[in-house]
């Protein structure tokens, strides 16, 4: 361990086709995966409001070319299936073990 500017630091033995866990207890984990969902949804939110609004779709995806029309659809499902796996660990993490 080290400390730098009031910050602490931690190193573990790498093992190999491991990945080391940050996140090691239940109750961390669960607020790691908490605060990404609420940023997740925060940084989101207009994107996926534009898209449920029928005058947005109607009028402006219509001006786009399909190039953009594919990048926007593209955009919207990188999101839903985000949150989809986000809320998917959590409920894994609450069932009990």
């Amino acid at each position: 361990m080290t400390q730098t500017g009031g910050w602490h630091y931690w190193r573990t033995a790498a093992v190999p086709g491991q990945v080391q866990e940050l996140f090691t207890d239940l109750p961390s984990r669960r607020a790691k995966f908490s605060r990404l969902l609420l940023t997740m949804i925060a940084a989101s939110t207009s994107i996926l409001l534009m898209t449920a609004n029928s005058a947005f779709r109607d009028r402006f995806m219509h001006e786009l070319s399909w190039p953009f029309r594919l990048l926007w659809l593209s955009m919207v499902l990188i999101i839903v299936t985000g949150v989809v796996r986000i809320l998917l660990r959590m409920w894994k993490l609450r069932q009990p073990s």
